[in-house]
């Protein structure tokens, strides 16, 4: 099963919120967190997340969350199917900003703009 739209909707506002600072190549580092790195610290309970002995969610990607929702594991692999450009790749290879991010979010998830 796929996100749903509430919480494709919960993503998308995390990310406007201004609440969370972002940066590249990892979930979270001492400079911010990428959109994915959000969407695990929002959907993975505080209890459940792995972090690094400095306190930062592990890992690049929402599989090395033994957590994760089975759709926050595949939401990076379905975006690439669905655009060509998975989440990772927009946030650290094309430096889409967390708005512009969070407007394909909608786009895709929400409003369905691609069925």
């Amino acid at each position: 099963m796929g996100i749903t739209v509430e919480d494709a909707q919960k993503w998308a506002n995390a990310l406007r919120s201004g609440k969370y600072k972002q940066t590249t190549g990892e979930l979270q580092s001492q400079y911010g967190y990428c959109c994915l790195g959000v969407a695990c610290k929002i959907f993975i309970p505080d209890d459940k997340i792995k972090k690094d002995v400095y306190g930062f969610i592990e890992g690049g990607f929402p599989k090395h969350q033994l957590s994760s929702p089975m759709w926050l594991i595949n939401i990076n692999e379905d975006l690439d199917d669905k655009i060509n450009y998975s989440f990772s790749s927009l946030n650290d290879g094309h430096y889409f900003s967390f708005d512009e991010i969070a407007d394909i979010i909608e786009l895709v998830y929400i409003h369905k703009a691609l069925d």
